[in-house]
């Protein structure tokens, strides 16, 4: 199957408006550079997400340079990618105590990141993975949000023309300016008619090249789920339901 995605120009207009708190989910997202040694191979998203036991930076598989780029290379290519295309860190521009500071933390790519799987024999391979934070980098994220379990609602029932919000970076965009993009889009295929085997389904939506990694939100006064079908209204909600990828290529 291939699945073309088509880019349009993203303009934004800066303009001053009264101080006010930033969102926190606006500090979630972070801007990701990825290299090979001092070689810059390009740049994405991804967000760090935080069990009882232990946190984890969430990007891409393909931003790791995994299965899904090495697919994607040889798709565009015809030949295995060289050695120095393929990452062995991630320098992540996580946030400070301002939305306006920020610290840089390099990750180091060694394999020991988690892959996931759409079925229990490990045939069918998600483009998301797992990179496990230690102690010493923990520190550096006092002000950085993490996400938590307690931001995924499963009993959220997504349709199509749900409306969803990728929140991420655009490599355009994001070398001039710390502050991340909230691009709405809407549910393109329906989530309950996908195959067995697979855990994505499409969204509608003008995002760029370096939003890769996003976290993808619901965000709304008015939704159901499961255990209540008819529609709740009430204060905004905020809940995660998946992770953005995009490539052109046919695996």
């Amino acid at each position: 199957m291939k699945k073309i995605i088509t880019l349009y120009i993203l303009i934004l207009i800066s303009i001053n408006i009264y101080a006010q708190d930033a969102n926190p989910l606006s500090k979630v997202s972070c801007y990701v550079e990825i290299y090979h040694n001092a070689k810059i191979l390009g740049n994405a998203t991804g967000f760090f997400f935080k069990t009882t036991t232990k946190t984890y930076f969430i990007t891409n598989n393909h931003v790791v340079g995994d299965k899904f780029f090495k697919d994607e290379y040889l798709q565009i290519h015809k030949h295995v990618p060289p050695t120095d295309s393929i990452p062995n860190k991630l320098i992540v521009r996580a946030y400070g105590n301002g939305i306006n500071r920020t610290s840089n933390i390099t990750l180091a790519l060694n394999q020991s990141y988690i892959k996931f799987y759409n079925d229990v024999a490990k045939t069918n391979l998600m483009d998301v993975v797992a990179i496990p934070i230690n102690d010493a980098i923990q520190l550096q994220l006092t002000y950085t949000v993490a996400l938590t379990g307690q931001g995924i609602n499963t009993d959220l029932i997504l349709s199509p023309s749900t409306e969803l919000f990728i929140v991420g970076f655009p490599y355009d965009f994001a070398r001039f300016s710390v502050y991340l993009i909230w691009k709405r889009g809407t549910i393109a295929s329906d989530p309950n008619m996908r195959d067995v085997n697979n855990s994505q389904f499409f969204i509608d939506a003008t995002t760029r090249g370096g939003m890769s990694g996003s976290p993808v939100f619901f965000r709304g006064s008015s939704y159901a789920t499961k255990m209540s079908p008819n529609t709740i209204s009430g204060q905004i909600n905020t809940f995660l339901v998946g992770i953005y990828s995009a490539q052109n290529y046919k695996k």
